[in-house]
């Protein structure tokens, strides 16, 4: 597959069920809970540059990888945009074009969804054994029970 066949598939196709699952595990570490609906929609709208958003389930698998980046790259809740307001590009998206952001945004999107889902020990345990991660700074928590 070619970059702009890949990249027409990101445009096109819906977000993955482990992408839609890494904005709502994102967004739970971040302190929203089940009620924080609207909030993380119209936050998710804000960081994304649209003027709404009715579904997580509605992103395209690029915007899905472009929003768990960001949500990734989030420290705490005082980081987020507020809801109307588009997100102010970090550092690191200095200079960076959009595809090659939106690409590398669902490849670690999906590598962070995968290495949840390897072991028993979740977050990409070796052994099994609850904290045993493969992943340096991933904790229990960014994966599924």
């Amino acid at each position: 597959m070619t970059r702009d066949e890949w990249n027409a598939v990101l445009a096109t196709e819906p977000a993955t069920r482990n992408q839609v699952g890494a904005i709502h595990r994102e967004f739970e570490r971040l302190g929203f809970g089940e009620k924080d609906r609207a909030a993380r929609l119209a936050i998710s709208a804000a960081m994304l540059e649209f003027d709404s958003l009715g579904s997580i389930r509605d992103l395209t698998m690029g915007e899905a990888g472009r929003l768990v980046h960001m949500l990734l790259g989030t420290g705490d809740r005082g980081e987020l945009p507020a809801p109307g307001r588009p997100a102010v590009a970090g550092a690191d998206d200095a200079g960076c074009d959009r595809e090659r952001l939106t690409l590398t945004a669902v490849i670690r999107a999906m590598v962070a969804a995968h290495m949840c889902t390897l072991a028993p020990g979740g977050a990409g345990a070796v052994s099994g054994k609850p904290g045993d991660s493969a992943e340096r700074g991933r904790s229990q928590s960014e994966c599924p029970p």
